[in-house]
């Protein structure tokens, strides 16, 4: 089974009164880069429930950075 933390820790930033702003732009598309190498282990391995989660946080990561840029 793949490891799921990334997942749950960019989730944990959503899900907190922590500022999406605490993360820094430029670690931003590293961070999509993992995240997206991470979707598609887990659509490989049939777990299509935290693919499509991991979808949507790239999407707001995605608005995120493109509102800091």
């Amino acid at each position: 089974m793949p490891d799921r933390n990334l997942i749950e820790a960019v989730e944990e930033v959503f899900h907190t009164e922590r500022p999406v702003n605490a993360i820094p732009a430029e670690a931003i598309p590293a961070l999509c880069a993992q995240l997206a190498a991470h979707r598609d282990v887990l659509r490989r391995a049939g777990h299509h429930d935290g693919a499509e989660r991991a979808e949507e946080v790239l999407e707001e990561l995605a608005r995120l950075y493109s509102a800091k840029s």
